[in-house]
């Protein structure tokens, strides 16, 4: 099952995998950086040479369909980086509705809300067509499309507030055919002013600040929760809103509805203006009842958190934020990672959206991996489709020090059902050391090749490539032994060859190795 990738991105996975070799303590590799400028460098990679901005992401499945291999490992090595070091990935800001730029890598902290938006934004898009629709009515108003509130509520779900804002602005309903009477027509105006104006206000569209779980957001969603307020009373309408409540409003309502139901904001409206406002308050249900699929609402039911922990994942929706500290305020990567298991745990239990997720799937299951913090299993299936992703991401992992210190699953996905699918073999896929495993697996699948080219003309042989590989390991011991092994298979055939196998194991360290070619060349 396992896949090579063309020569080009393994040589320049090699040279980026060398810049985190320090961290072994033995050997000399260059200067190490950090995890988030190793993880940009490794997504760039993936971008620059199979671009995941084609037109895949705009379609209704999961994933790339009919690209390379390493296209999948690397849609799914986009996804895991940045949730461990959220540098990784920079959002590029939203200009508007048009705004498809490729993301650009370089160093900023970016909050996890906005890496997920821009995730989806770039590569899983699947209402894009119901949008793209909808603005063919520019000229006519966006309300004349028929799914003109689908693609308002998808746009919202998945952080694109400016979009939102430009739907309601141009949906001219006054200019449709609805039946609406004059006074409907008017508070249908105010009703949609007043959501603008709140939209306005939001700290994305302000000054693109995603970082939702801090006070600045928790202000603007005390004014969501006012404008719900300005809604409820457009809706009653004006002169019948007397402040009744129980009951006595209810006897009210009775009397006066037969003269009030035209002369107020409409039901129908009402309804998705009040659903728009529970969406930017980050409510489970409307945010669940609104998405495609399972992925993009897994992720949807994070972008809007805001940070406090909660059994169902309802949002605030009093506006109001604890003062104690939390997780997300101490180690917020970790306080997401769990967050998004427990938005999968909730997806599974919609059925519609559970049936919808392929077990059979390498990416799917990866995806699930990923979305439970379960790190080694998602290499695991990461490998499944390039092995050359697997082995950076897995040497990125130790020298972030992601990996949990024990042998725990998912929580999700248990190992058995992994091993059923035939995914991680007959054994466990830890050892002692997850990146040694992989690597070594790597380093075997280099050495079968002869050399490889890049596209400046340079030539590595695949020992070099091989016996480097087996330079991250972290166990010395083991490296030192794959080495021999490798090395004892290996044809030398010329005293050229003798001596740059001689330079080579005395570079990375293996000294042994080094001395034992040098008593026989």
């Amino acid at each position: 099952r396992v896949r090579l990738v063309p020569d080009e991105m393994i040589l320049q996975t090699d040279r980026i995998m060398g810049q985190m070799g320090a961290s072994t303590g033995w050997g000399d590799y260059g200067s190490t950086r950090t995890p988030e400028e190793i993880g940009r460098l490794l997504i760039g990679l993936w971008d620059s040479l199979y671009p995941m901005l084609a037109e895949g992401a705009n379609s209704q499945d999961v994933g790339p369909r009919g690209k390379p291999s390493p296209v999948s490992a690397g849609y799914m090595g986009s996804l895991l980086l940045p949730l461990y070091a959220p540098g990784s990935w920079v959002v590029v800001p939203d200009d508007g509705p048009d705004d498809r730029t490729a993301p650009q890598y370089k160093d900023v902290n970016t909050p996890i809300p906005a890496f997920l938006s821009d995730w989806l934004k770039f590569l899983h898009d699947p209402g894009s067509d119901v949008c793209a629709s909808v603005r063919q009515y520019y000229k006519q108003g966006y309300a004349a499309a028929d799914e003109f509130w689908d693609a308002v509520v998808s746009r919202a779900i998945r952080g694109q507030p400016l979009e939102v804002i430009d739907l309601l602005r141009n949906a001219r309903i006054c200019d449709q055919s609805f039946g609406y009477t004059k006074p409907q027509l008017d508070y249908i105006d105010e009703a949609i002013s007043t959501v603008v104006g709140l939209l306005e206000l939001c700290p994305a569209v302000v000054n693109n600040d995603w970082d939702t779980t801090t006070s600045v957001w928790s202000n603007f969603r005390h004014r969501v929760v006012k404008c719900k307020e300005m809604l409820r009373i457009l809706h009653r309408g004006k002169d019948n809103d007397n402040g009744l409540t129980g009951q006595s409003q209810l006897n009210f309502s009775l009397s006066v509805s037969s003269r009030s139901v035209e002369s107020c904001l409409p039901q129908d409206i009402f309804e998705s203006l009040d659903d728009l406002c529970n969406i930017f308050l980050g409510d489970s249900t409307t945010i669940l009842n609104s998405t495609y699929d399972w992925l993009e609402a897994t992720i949807c039911l994070n972008i809007y958190w805001d940070g406090d922990e909660s059994s169902n994942l309802d949002a605030s929706t009093s506006g109001k934020r604890k003062s104690q500290s939390r997780p997300v305020d101490v180690t917020p990567t970790l306080a997401y990672r769990q967050r998004l298991g427990q938005s999968l745990q909730m997806v599974m239990k919609e059925h519609e959206l559970m049936d919808m997720i392929d077990f059979s799937n390498p990416l799917h299951v990866g995806l699930c991996c990923i979305f439970d913090d379960d790190i080694e299993d998602a290499i695991s299936m990461i490998g499944t489709f390039s092995m050359a992703v697997a082995a950076s991401i897995a040497t990125l992992a130790d020298f972030g020090k992601w990996m949990p210190s024990g042998n725990e699953t998912a929580s999700g996905l248990d190992r058995n059902d992994l091993l059923v699918l035939s995914y991680l073999g007959d054994k466990p896929p830890v050892s002692k050391s997850l990146k040694d495993d992989v690597l070594g697996a790597y380093a075997s699948l280099l050495f079968q090749r002869p050399s490889f080219t890049a596209e400046a003309g340079e030539t590595v042989p695949g020992w070099e490539l091989a016996i480097h590989s087996l330079a991250q390991f972290a166990n010395f011991n083991a490296a030192s032994a794959k080495t021999k092994s490798l090395l004892q298979a290996l044809d030398v055939d010329s005293n050229e060859k003798a001596d740059k196998l001689i330079e080579a194991c005395s570079n990375w360290g293996f000294d042994q190795q080094s001395q034992e070619l040098a008593e026989v060349s």
